[in-house]
């Protein structure tokens, strides 16, 4: 089982850079960031250190603390990356005319 959060914890990662290059391409096709915190990063220039630091304060907690908790927010975030990576299949083929 020890193996299943690792593996779950270098998801969350991979979704998470792939959720900043999607954001990045999307951003560029004129849609707006819709999360607050992320939009405030991307206009200030600090978009990719605030994704990197989430990413890294995760794997800090699992990593020295690999409580159910701890397991628990490994697995909610991996939903979430999971959802908001589908979401950004969809705008991006949405944009290039494949989704109407």
């Amino acid at each position: 089982m020890k193996n299943f959060w690792t593996i779950a914890l270098l998801s969350v990662v991979g979704l998470n850079l792939t959720d900043a290059l999607f954001t990045f391409h999307i951003i560029g096709n004129g849609v707006e960031e819709l999360n607050p915190l992320m939009r405030y990063s991307l206009d200030n220039g600090i978009f990719l250190q605030v994704k990197v630091l989430a990413s890294l304060i995760l794997c800090f907690f699992y990593a020295r603390i690999r409580s159910l908790p701890t397991k628990l927010a490994v697995a909610i975030v991996l939903v979430l990356y999971i959802a908001i990576n589908i979401n950004h299949v969809i705008v991006l083929a949405t944009l290039q005319g494949g989704v109407k």
